[in-house]
């Protein structure tokens, strides 16, 4: 999936998961699929607690973790 760049909580999701610690298992909604990344990935510093893929778009809210 292509990134948009023009958001800076996207550049952050892009960090966190280039970055992060790889979750396994997964949150659910990197389980169903959603988000712009193939991994799911925290990382301590970024993110409040959700994935990059959570992260992104300012949707952390959805994360599981």
């Amino acid at each position: 999936k292509e990134i948009g760049w023009g958001c800076d909580t996207n550049v952050e999701a892009v960090l966190i998961t280039m970055t992060g610690t790889v979750r396994n298992p997964p949150c659910q909604s990197c389980s169903d699929g959603s988000g712009p990344f193939t991994t799911c990935v925290t990382h301590d510093r970024f993110g409040k607690g959700s994935c990059g893929g959570c992260h992104y778009n300012s949707d952390g809210s959805r994360c599981t973790f």
